[in-house]
């Protein structure tokens, strides 16, 4: 170390710091006068090792604590051998969020893949605020530029803007040079006023139906096919709750638009009718809502039908337990809505009807001594329910359109009885010390209903199911699905079965003691069949995935699908991943299926953007 009186200039012949994530190293270190360094024969690297695996190289480097470097020139090596070179670079050195240049994506040019991504700088304005820009220069595409601005105020408020703009260069030899010129713009914004009050928007808007699918790289983004954009406001009262809202959708397939403007909704919680307390008459409970509706539809060919509803209900409950034989819950339900206009043409149609129904449960346990092995109990409980329920027939049902959030009254008279019936089977098990623990072995369910008023069968279907998980790791559920009646017949003449299905799940979780660190193993199946009995038809499959590692720096996973019916694979899929200490390598490969291909990448791991990658057809890393 060597200190100037004169200058107050320190050199230290050979250093070596941590940094963030890596390393610096350097021949020789100058300090200047304030806090900035420089730096001859200087290396950077993320790994721990000496030597390193890799690191960057510069014979002058210009260090700004918590600020930036300033290299010139750089070379990247791997070992001792050099792989790439620049002629300048900045990077940060600052920890967090902060301002900087966003990392680029450029095209393999000797393959034709002429193009540079992402071009563009990121802005850290506040610790409320921040904004980005970026360009796209494509040969075959043209020039696509981006930028969003995002803002929170935490417990606040909270949202994003963003926009993209595209000139797309096409040169047909017959038609000359032409430039179409497309955009995109989307943002949110989410707000809380006050304890209860609650503001939010959002708007979506493209040139054409094809911008999102050429220009996103989500699958999501790409397949989304609806634009919405919406603003609403919400109000909570200690009674109840009060919304707002305007929403559009655009369906850019069949280019119809939908709009809701106004649709607003008044909801009254539920409360007691004779105040609180433990008497009977404390059960009654009631409670009201309502909606009105502003739409119109719009369809591909700009022709427009706008439509306003409005519509009430409400309910009264009461439940009522006698005992502990059995629980009584009858409860009555009114129901109106009314339209600008009717289907001939009417004023202010209005339709109103009401609703009974009333439920009856109870719950039957049962215990059989065993006393074999500490097999206390053959613990059993048996939970039937019957209901009943009606409605009067209403007129005018015909006269209302469909409106999307009202609820119009469908005026059909019903009459209806329900039954189900809830099963519980277990074990009882009692240790030494006679404390008595649970085992839940399986459940079923079963149910039907009789319709006093329809023409024809008046039984319903019914319908069966088990469930049951033995064991932690395997979890099974069967259904079946019965008629009273034979083919066309309208009177029940036997017991006939419809369809059947069966699903079953196992997971197996187990770990590989490796001296140095264990890892983990897994390794899921999942299996579905189902039957139609009448028609036959049968869908039968397995998916099983699998994923271990056969040395402590190997991952390999595998997956597929088959349908065992068709006697085919559908699809399948190997993962390998492997530790190469401060590197890493990813290889999937599918080898048939529209997805057939493969996907090969080696990163630095705590700098994921160097990169070398390769890939063919539609394959990537999950």
């Amino acid at each position: 170390l060597a200190y100037n009186v004169e200058t107050k200039c320190r050199k230290l012949l050979y250093g070596r710091t941590p940094a963030d994530k890596g390393f610096f190293t350097g021949k020789e270190t100058a300090k200047a006068q304030g806090d900035t360094f420089y730096i001859r024969k200087a290396t950077f690297t993320t790994c721990d090792r000496i030597p390193p695996h890799y690191h960057f190289y510069t014979p002058r480097l210009k260090l700004i604590p918590r600020d930036k470097a300033v290299v010139r020139p750089v070379w990247l090596y791997i070992d001792k051998m050099p792989l790439f070179w620049l002629p300048y670079f900045v990077f940060s050195v600052k920890k967090g969020r902060h301002s900087g240049i966003l990392t680029m994506d450029i095209g393999k040019f000797q393959e034709g893949q002429r193009f540079v991504r992402n071009l563009g700088y990121y802005i850290a304005i506040n610790d409320y605020l921040d904004v980005y820009g970026a360009l796209d220069i494509d040969e075959e595409q043209g020039i696509y530029i981006k930028g969003e601005i995002s803002y929170a105020l935490r417990y606040y408020f909270s949202g994003k803007l963003f926009g993209s703009y595209k000139m797309a260069n096409e040169r047909d030899w017959d038609s000359g040079f032409s430039a179409a010129k497309r955009w995109e713009i989307r943002g949110s914004h989410n707000q809380t006023i006050g304890e209860r009050s609650k503001l939010s928007a959002s708007v979506s808007m493209v040139s054409d139906a094809s911008y999102l699918t050429e220009t996103h790289d989500v699958p999501e983004e790409r397949m989304d096919r609806r634009l919405r954009s919406y603003g609403s406001f919400s109000q909570g009262f200690e009674w109840g709750s009060f919304s707002a809202s305007v929403d559009r959708t655009e369906n850019l397939d069949d280019n119809t638009k939908t709009l809701y403007l106004p649709k607003l909704s008044l909801r009254k919680y539920s409360g007691t009718v004779l105040g609180d307390g433990e008497k009977w008459f404390n059960k009654f409970y009631y409670s009201a809502n309502s909606n009105m509706v502003g739409y119109s539809y719009t369809d591909e060919s700009d022709g427009t039908e706008r439509h306003y509803g409005l519509d009430a209900s409400g309910g009264l409950t009461f439940a009522h337990s006698f005992g502990d034989y059995m629980t009584l819950s009858p409860s009555l339900s009114m129901s109106s809505a009314a339209i600008d206009r009717g289907t001939e043409n009417e004023k202010f149609p209005i339709i109103a009807t009401y609703s009974l129904s009333t439920q009856a449960s109870t719950e039957l346990y049962g215990n059989i001594p065993i006393g074999i092995i500490g097999l206390k109990y053959f613990h059993h409980i048996v939970s039937p329910t019957v209901g009943f329920s009606y409605s009067p027939e209403v007129e005018g049902r015909d006269n209302f359109y469909s409106i999307p959030g009202i609820r119009i009254p469908s005026g059909q008279k019903s009459a209806s009885i329900q039954f189900t019936l809830g099963q519980q089977f277990g074990l009882k098990l009692a240790d030494s010390l006679q404390t008595t623990r649970k085992i839940a072995l399986f459940s079923t369910s079963s149910g039907i209903s009789y319709n006093f008023v329809a023409e024809g069968r008046k039984f319903s279907d019914i319908t069966t199911s088990l469930r049951t998980q033995p064991i932690k790791w395997l979890s099974i559920t069967a259904s079946v699905v019965h008629t009273l009646y034979s083919g066309s017949d309208t009177k029940p003449s036997g017991i006939y079965a419809l369809s059947a299905k069966l699903n079953s799940s196992a997971r197996f979780n187990w770990e590989i003691p490796f001296p140095v660190q264990p890892r983990a193993a897994a390794m899921s199946i999942s299996h579905y069949f189902s039957k139609n009995i009448q028609t036959e038809a049968i869908s039968h499959w397995v998916k099983i995935g699998a994923n271990a590692f056969p040395t402590p720096n190997w991952k390999v996973s595998y997956d597929i699908y088959y349908d065992i019916e068709q006697g085919m694979k559908v699809s399948d899929e190997f993962r390998i991943w492997r530790d190469l200490h401060c590197w890493e390598i990813s290889f999937v490969w599918v080898p048939e299926g529209v997805r057939a291909g493969y996907y090969f990448r080696i990163n630095v791991k705590e700098l994921p953007e160097i990169k070398i990658e390769r890939t063919e057809g539609s394959v990537r890393w999950r």
